[in-house]
């Protein structure tokens, strides 16, 4: 589907845009305008804005003259030329109002691919709507796309019609390879590496660095489909360095509705966030070899290796590693119905309140771990269930710190519809300060317990 009727076509806005329409066609009769006269206007403002070398001009916008809504975006040469889908070049040195351009956009075609645009705002540019380094409509592919933001740059919502940061979009084709830099600026909006609809997003990257953020998510590959098998999700990336102070960041690796996530993973090194997602799933789909590693930093809530909600999935070998950083509570896999296998927490000088390697709400959890090593927590668990047929082969090793609640290998919950089996969990302790200590431990069950 195409960006309009994706991100601007909401009912809420039905009733106010046709007020809007009539206003500004009394305007238009009472005083004489004329297109070229708004033309004119976006002129003017386009002074700050060059395409592949060129200054901008009112032919690179191209309106939506029932919704009031605009694009800019390079546009072939000739008469009737439409857009440059590829290899373009879009540089803002300064404001652009969203009453000129709802979105910037690098490369935009609806008949073919985006690939190897750019879109640079530089010093004090200022924006208020959505970026995209390429969009490819349908089946067409977005690759290779980037937006840079760079200096005392802001990026915020637009107040009619929110507003986000893309490097590549592809509706159900491969959104692949694309990149959102962000330098030194100032966010309050979502950024997003690579986002598609039902198709394949993979290889994507958001780099952010020494960037004050007012709010926002920020997201390696983002999905909203809710239909069908949903979307697959591989091999993204978000970067975070020197970001402090800012708790209203929540970072995902990758997020989707519906859908398999693999092998993303979130880094974070000198800052302070809120909350932590290796990849997130709304409904169900399945999560394997995901990571995050923080270093030298703090994050005030949760953080997730992987975390599955409503219909569930299975989970597998997702990680989280902290160095040097602390976190209220960390799980190294979250699911609510599933299967959770080979996912682990480790913490090296780090801290927490409560650690999980692997919570299942109704499934089975095994081979999962903590690692401990010169740390402290609350409460670790191996693997811990609520309601489950199979808790079995967790493991938590400790080496130096202090836990001062309870440690368990493995834990499950009570609940009368099952009758689990709690074996092979264990506990490793090693110059560690502790006092309560289950290898295996059930709540209203009659289960073999670990030795």
């Amino acid at each position: 589907m195409n960006i309009i009727n994706r991100y601007a076509l909401k009912k809420e806005f039905y009733l106010f845009k046709l007020v809007g329409l009539v206003l500004a066609l009394n305007i238009v009769l009472l005083l004489g305008w004329s297109r070229e006269h708004w033309a004119q206007v976006a002129l003017d403002e386009l002074k700050n804005v060059t395409i592949n070398g060129q200054p901008a001009t009112s032919d690179d916008i191209f309106y939506d003259s029932y919704f009031h809504l605009t694009l800019l975006t390079p546009k072939a040469s000739g008469s009737g030329g439409g857009s440059l889908p590829s290899d373009n070049l879009v540089v803002i040195n300064g404001s652009v109002a969203d009453s000129v351009a709802t979105y910037i956009i690098g490369g935009l075609n609806y008949s073919s691919n985006s690939n190897n645009n750019t879109v640079i705002l530089n010093n004090s540019a200022n924006f208020s709507g959505f970026v995209y380094g390429g969009y490819g409509n349908g089946t067409f592919n977005a690759t290779k796309n980037k937006v840079i933001i760079n200096t005392t740059v802001g990026v915020e919502a637009s107040k009619n019609y929110g507003g986000q940061v893309v490097g590549g979009y592809s509706d159900s084709g491969y959104a692949e390879e694309n990149e959102v830099n962000f330098i030194n600026g100032a966010i309050a909006i979502d950024i997003i590496g690579g986002e598609t609809d039902i198709g394949t997003a993979r290889y994507n990257k958001v780099i952010i660095n020494g960037t004050s953020v007012q709010a926002g998510k920020l997201y390696g590959a983002r999905s909203q489909a809710d239909k069908g098998e949903g979307a697959n999700l591989t091999n993204n990336t978000v970067e975070i360095y020197n970001v402090k102070d800012n708790r209203n960041i929540t970072v995902y690796g990758a997020e989707g509705r519906i859908g398999n996530l693999a092998n993303n993973s979130v880094m974070v090194e000198n800052s302070s966030l809120r909350e932590i997602y290796g990849v997130s799933i709304e409904y169900s789909g399945n999560t394997s070899g995901n990571n995050v590693l923080i270093k030298n930093s703090d994050v005030e809530s949760y953080v997730y290796g992987s975390y599955i909600n409503n219909n569930g999935g299975n989970s597998t070998s997702n990680s989280v590693k902290l160095d040097n950083s602390s976190a209220d509570s960390i799980y190294g896999s979250n699911i609510n119905y599933g299967n959770s296998t080979n996912n682990s927490v480790k913490l090296d000088n780090s801290s927490a309140d409560s650690i999980y390697g692997s919570s299942v709400s109704e499934g089975n959890s095994t081979n999962n771990s903590v690692k401990l090593i010169n740390s402290s927590a609350n409460d670790i668990f191996g693997g811990q269930v609520d309601i489950a047929e199979l808790v079995t082969d967790n493991i938590v090793d400790v080496s130096g710190g202090k836990i001062t609640g309870a440690i368990y290998g493995g834990y499950v919950k009570h609940d009368p519809r099952s009758t689990p089996v709690a074996s092979g969990n264990k506990v490793r302790l090693v110059g560690t300060d502790a006092v309560n200590i289950f290898g295996g431990y059930a709540y209203h069950y009659n289960v073999t317990l670990s030795k």
